[in-house]
């Protein structure tokens, strides 16, 4: 999840006046039933504090996504499952889990499953500037997601799996130090790559130019999404995957898909800057570019229009608008 799917308080309430407006006409019993829902929401933007009845046993997605304000929250023995984003927005929370939870404890600000493979999240993660994931920990997701200060992260020898989009929106971060005992990722000082350097997996440099090792035939999803500093990138001649929002929200000004890429995920060029030059070796046969639309070779799937044009006029013969 980015920072645009969060709802605050004043968008909430422009939300709430739309939604009475628009269900205005309804029986009283309907609307007296959806005030008590958007009052519960209301007082979740309030509250510093949450007491979790004893029969939960599941914290679901996004549960407390939209409490900024929360502080305080206790986990008791019951709750065996927390999903994925659950705590998100919760910049100022502070966790506190029974000693008898089987599933979960705090290892000082993190919460992490019982057997320490996995971090659920880290507390005031906005005050971090440096976090080292612990030894132990197998797998990390969006775990980031309040640690807008972060700017250098260590990679334990344990760490085997980084979910997406792990690293997307740590605008400072500048530095990814891996444990060289570990098997499965390296790093060269400016990008993240998988232990044989087949897949970047995530450029944090604040460099203008670089260029991606030769051996690499993967940019994985979101790589250099939101880097803001890089302008000039070197795609390897070997290069035969780009995946998904590869490049998003980024200033890169060319960026040239060589003669072997035979894979682009469906967003893989998607909302790239406005002013970056898109081409294609011409003796790419898989695709093809005109008019700023992307094409498979054949111009029988439109897979992305480049530019934010006013008209798009798609084509005789195209049978299929993405890949």
């Amino acid at each position: 999840m980015n920072n645009n799917d969060k709802m605050d308080k004043k968008s909430f309430d422009e939300f709430v006046v739309q939604f009475k407006e628009h269900y205005n006409e309804r029986p009283k019993e309907t609307m007296d039933e959806l005030n008590i829902i958007i009052n519960k929401m209301d007082n979740c933007f309030n509250s510093k504090t949450v007491g979790l009845s004893n029969n939960i046993t599941t914290i679901g997605t996004l549960a407390f996504g939209s409490c900024t304000n929360l502080e305080s929250l206790y986990i008791s023995d019951k709750v065996i499952n927390i999903e994925n984003n659950a705590l998100v927005s919760s910049n100022k929370l502070v966790l506190t889990v029974s000693e008898d939870n089987p599933q979960y404890k705090m290892i000082g600000n993190t919460l992490i499953t019982k057997d320490g493979t996995k971090i659920i999240y880290i507390c005031q993660g906005e005050n971090l500037k440096e976090y080292s994931i612990p030894e132990g920990v197998t797998e990390i997701g969006n775990i980031f997601s309040t640690c807008s200060n972060l700017e250098k992260i260590i990679i334990p020898e344990s760490l085997k799996t980084i979910s997406y989009p792990t690293f997307t929106y740590l605008k400072k971060l500048n530095n990814i130090e891996v444990n060289e005992s570990n098997q499965n990722f390296s790093s060269d000082g400016k990008a993240l790559y998988n232990k044989d350097e087949t897949t970047l997996i995530r450029y944090y440099a604040q460099d203008e130019s670089y260029k991606i090792k030769s051996t690499v035939t993967i940019l994985g999803k979101y790589c250099f999404a939101q880097n803001k500093y890089i302008k000039n990138i070197t795609l390897p001649e070997g290069l035969n995957t780009i995946e998904n929002q590869a490049f998003s929200s980024t200033n890169i000004s060319n960026i040239k898909i060589g003669k072997n890429v035979s894979s682009l995920g469906g967003l893989s060029l998607y909302d790239i800057g406005s002013s970056t030059n898109v081409t294609i070796d011409p003796e790419n046969l898989n695709y093809k570019i005109e008019n700023n639309i992307l094409y498979n070779y054949e111009k029988t799937i439109l897979i992305d229009a480049l530019k934010n044009n006013e008209t798009i006029v798609i084509p005789d013969g195209v049978e299929e608008i993405g890949s």
